[in-house]
């Protein structure tokens, strides 16, 4: 029945949602509650879901609730102890209602950051296999490109410098930016550059890589290369950036070790590099790097609002504001 909530019964207990009947044949299998209300008057079916997902995943208020097994489980008979704040009818909508507001503002930035992100995907297969022109392919040990672009060895146009590690220095107290290639916390020298640069580190134990595109004065740790072009003139930064990124699949493929995974210096010198010419380059170095600022700040958008649903949640279920004293024009 429309309006149903379905509650999780084992597991990941308490997370819930509203049944909209978007299916005209659906059934629910034996390890959710369907909660339906039985007097609407009284209780709004989004309120009550919304106060789960507060005093289970938030809040603490159900704490221990569950029954206690080898996976967490809560019977019909524990959830229907569950004690429920019951405002008035008016008041558990409006806070619903707001709740609601910024769920729907999140799910439109998730849809932004997905469409954006095909967008650059495709854009970026574009640029490398047929660049700006549409111009024909030619195969290559790296795939298909245009026909115009060489192949070279990255090492034929950059250097490549690396931070160092000193157990006995303190860490940086954070006058530079620190760019290290795994999760753990060093002891590092302040080894700093004061350059434009193409950054490549990543976490040593999965040999999972990234690329940054960084420009003034940051530390590096001993594993982070510190890439730079021999000559200004061969390519921009913005297109080795994008280029990199392109290929850090590879990257990961060529990493060797076994606890510990790491690039050696050799690999990413003879790495396979596309090169087109520079106004091409700059051009798609260009595209995609306001596609990249695009997705930065979606991502910010979206843990703002994130951010705010959540201490909003907070604070509308435990009454520390009242949903009467909101300006809700802001939403």
């Amino acid at each position: 029945m429309v309006g149903d909530l379905l509650v999780c019964e084992g597991g990941d207990i308490g997370r819930a949602a509203i049944w909209n009947g978007k299916l005209e044949r659906c059934y629910y299998q034996n390890h959710l509650h369907r909660a339906r209300l039985k007097d609407q008057s009284l209780v709004d079916s989004l309120f009550v879901l919304y106060w789960l997902w507060y005093a289970f995943e938030v809040g603490g208020v159900y704490f221990g609730r569950g029954n206690v097994t080898t996976i967490p489980n809560l019977s019909q008979s524990k959830l229907c102890e569950l004690p429920l704040p019951v405002p008035s009818l008016p008041e558990q909508r409006r806070i619903a209602g707001v709740l609601d507001v910024l769920q729907r503002a999140i799910e439109q930035q998730k849809q932004l950051l997905a469409v954006t992100t095909e967008l650059k995907r495709a854009l970026l297969h574009q640029h490398f296999s047929r660049g700006l022109r549409g111009e024909p392919q030619k195969q290559t040990e790296i795939g298909p490109m245009p026909k115009s672009w060489q192949v070279i060895k990255l090492g034929s146009i950059v250097n490549f410098q690396t931070g160092k590690l000193n157990s006995n220095a303190a860490t940086p107290d954070g006058e530079f930016p620190f760019f290290t290639c795994s999760q753990e916390t060093f002891r590092i020298d302040n080894y700093a550059f004061d350059t434009e640069a193409i950054l490549l580190s990543g976490n040593n134990a999965q040999g999972v890589y990234s690329v940054k595109h960084y420009k003034g004065k940051f530390n590096a740790y001993q594993r982070t290369y510190v890439i730079t072009l021999n000559d200004e003139g061969a390519l921009p930064y913005s297109f080795l950036h994008q280029a990199l990124s392109r290929s850090l699949d590879q990257l990961r493929v060529l990493s060797i070790g076994t606890s510990t995974k790491y690039l050696t210096l050799g690999v990413l010198q003879n790495l396979a590099f596309p090169r087109p010419e520079y106004e091409d380059a700059a051009v798609i170095g260009e595209n995609l790097h306001l596609l990249d600022q695009k997705l930065e700040l979606l991502a910010k958008k979206k843990n703002v609002l994130e951010d705010l649903f959540h201490t909003l949640l907070h604070q509308l279920m435990t009454a520390k504001i009242r949903v009467n004293n909101l300006d809700l024009t802001e939403f």
